[in-house]
């Protein structure tokens, strides 16, 4: 159904070389604060997460060319050139991935990852960010049948494409549109569908929601039903007496262009990353109290969100959240249709609808269906949305 963000940043790895200014300068081992790598890594299972969470901007080999890379300053280093990984240490790419980008005196567009990802899983990135710049064989390469693929070659693949039969999500979770999303912003979407993250819901998928051309009674009916889908956990009240002044919109622009570079994954305007959703749609498309909810701990709405835990403190939430909320743009969302219906008539031929259109093959929702009927994650995958 929906695609919209669940995400605001992808892994912008930074690593230092000689010949730079002091700001990306190799650090010296005394500056990097002691954090100990628990275990030799996987980078079998480090392939998985650098996919997920680092690609978009580095690019599936490394080599700094991802979707988002053109949007940086700096530009994602190219992690295949040995010449320029020498300087770069086990620890030394442990603690930019725990502790991002600034704990080296680095940009901030490599953003910290040690409150999304585990110890054991940082380790498995480091594992695998080394065999990048190992030399590779060249192989003779002959034109290749899709039928005829290897397994070796089916991880490329997969990013697009899913077998036969076979169900992935690749959208987002129906079940709290009802706490996340405006109803007539709904409604409006399911009319004329956007792309809200060009990268994709899941990253490099570059997934978009189709036109299906639903009548207004049917747009209305999904969108009644949708709105029953709601996180109890998320509450207007958690914002207490928060209100968007002049103050707080300046020190949510500061926090957002200066000190954590959200810019680096989100647009404003025209101006900014690809990675994440352009924040100039946020404040018709998301509730206040859900971006609160979100900022606060990403991985607590969506465990596989790619957006980093930043470990915002409340009084930068609430700086962050006035600032999207004031560069808010566009034109308001259509107004509902009047209809006959009663709403319950409605949330019934939305549950339908869901159904009919297959909505479960794309998006996850609980409504009563078989554990075979559901997406299911690859082996590959799960390795990303696991907890070691």
């Amino acid at each position: 159904m929906i695609l919209f963000i669940t995400a605001l940043f992808i892994s912008v790895f930074v690593l230092p070389t000689p010949a730079k200014p002091k700001s990306s300068q190799t650090p010296k081992s005394s500056q990097a604060p002691k954090s100990a790598i628990v275990q030799k890594g996987d980078p079998s299972k480090g392939q998985a997460l650098f996919r997920h969470y680092c690609a978009a901007c580095h690019g599936l080999s490394g080599k700094g060319d991802g979707p988002n890379a053109e949007h940086l300053d700096p530009r994602p280093a190219d992690l295949s050139d040995a010449e320029y990984m020498a300087s770069a240490t086990e620890q030394t790419i442990f603690t930019v991935i725990e502790r991002g980008g600034p704990a080296l005196d680095l940009p901030a567009t490599m953003p910290m990852w040690g409150k999304t990802v585990t110890k054991e899983q940082i380790s498995d990135l480091v594992a695998y960010v080394q065999t990048l710049s190992k030399e590779r064989p060249l192989k003779k390469t002959s034109p290749t049948r899709l039928e005829n693929l290897q397994p070796v070659g089916e991880s490329e693949c997969r990013i697009c494409h899913v077998k036969q039969g076979e169900r992935r999500q690749i959208a987002p979770d129906l079940d709290q549109e009802g706490s996340k999303l405006n109803k007539n912003w709904v409604y409006s979407f399911l009319k004329k569908p956007t792309k809200i993250r060009p990268v994709g819901y899941m990253p490099l998928t570059k997934s978009a929601m189709p036109n299906f051309q639903f009548s207004d009674e049917e747009a209305l009916s999904l969108t009644e039903f949708l709105m029953t889908k709601v996180n109890p956990k998320i509450s207007r009240m958690m914002l207490g007496d928060f209100r968007v002044t002049p103050e707080s919109v300046k020190e949510g622009k500061k926090l957002f262009e200066e000190v954590y570079s959200c810019d680096g994954c989100h647009q404003v305007g025209d101006k900014g990353g690809i990675v994440g959703p352009n924040l100039t749609q946020a404040g018709s498309r998301l509730r206040p109290e859900w971006i609160a909810t979100w900022l606060k701990n990403p991985q607590s709405l969506r465990p596989d969100s790619p957006m980093p835990n930043f470990g915002f403190q409340d009084h930068e939430i609430k700086a962050l959240l006035a600032y999207i909320l004031s560069v808010a743009e566009g034109p308001p969302p259509a107004s509902l249709p009047v209809t006959a219906k009663t709403p319950r008539e409605l949330v019934e031929k939305g549950k339908m609808l869901v159904r009919d259109k297959n909505c479960g093959g794309c998006h996850l929702l609980e409504m009563n269906h078989e554990a075979e009927e559901k997406p299911q994650r690859t082996a590959e995958e799960q390795a990303v949305y696991s907890k070691n």
